[in-house]
């Protein structure tokens, strides 16, 4: 069952109370009195989830921001060493895929897929623009990495360099059936309308996660990159998994 997640809080103007925006199923809505006493029409919103940038209906999604907007990957930065053994799980744990880092921008069932720099890599990869990320729905920009397994199943780069700069048409198609490519997503920039990284305003990174995992659920896409990482940290700490 899909959970409700949390994008935003606002104070209110007139007193302390606070509203939050939430998000379930891909739907935003707000607990403030304006969005209660809305009935349920494909135009209820109110002013707390409109500056979060999103829409309330998922009939309608807000396509502009994934549209209009050049997102960035999330890139590990540095920081302090911490000993997560005693952190009490207050850590996440990422996989280092051997890829090549892309966005995929998906409107729909349309799909362009972008590298780390900006270059397209859209053309090259028809199985990934057509197939499972084509299946995912709404407005979304996830960011992950594209893939070439061997045949025991593991990432491969000398497999992914021989097809991120293919363009002749038929080179691109004999890639897809010697070396078939498959996109693992590991976080979700934004969705159906709202930026979830923005300044002020930034969904955690576990809240993006687990509104990846529903996404990828309702769109019939495996999961299993995000039970790998969760899996080795829990095998890590020595917990057992949730």
């Amino acid at each position: 069952m899909p959970e409700r997640i949390l994008v935003a809080e606002y104070k209110s103007s007139s007193s302390d109370k606070i509203y939050r925006v939430t998000s379930y199923a891909g739907a935003l809505s707000c607990d403030c009195p304006a969005w209660r006493f809305k009935k349920g029409d494909k135009e209820r919103t109110c002013k707390h989830v409109q500056m979060a940038g999103g829409v309330s209906s998922p009939a309608k999604p807000a396509a502009t921001t994934a549209k209009t907007r050049r997102y960035e990957p999330m890139l590990a930065e540095p920081g302090s060493l911490v000993d997560a053994s005693g952190s009490g799980g207050a850590f996440l744990y990422e996989v280092k895929h051997d890829g090549v880092r892309a966005l995929a921008y998906v409107d729909q069932g349309k799909v362009r897929l972008y590298g780390r720099r900006g270059a397209e890599y859209t053309a090259g990869f028809p199985e990934l623009v057509e197939g499972g990320l084509g299946c995912l729905p709404g407005v979304a920009v996830l960011d992950g990495e594209v893939l070439c397994l061997d045949e025991q199943g593991q990432p491969e780069f000398a497999r992914i360099q021989g097809r991120v700069h293919r363009q002749d048409a038929l080179a691109v198609r004999m890639g897809v059936k010697e070396m078939p490519a498959t996109f693992m997503a590991f976080d979700l920039l934004a969705l159906n309308g709202v930026d979830l990284t923005s300044q002020g305003q930034q969904v955690p990174l576990a809240a993006r996660k687990e509104l990846l995992r529903h996404l990828l659920e309702a769109g019939g896409a495996s999961t299993s990159g995000l039970e790998v990482a969760r899996k080795v940290a829990c095998e890590f700490l020595k917990k057992p998994e949730p």
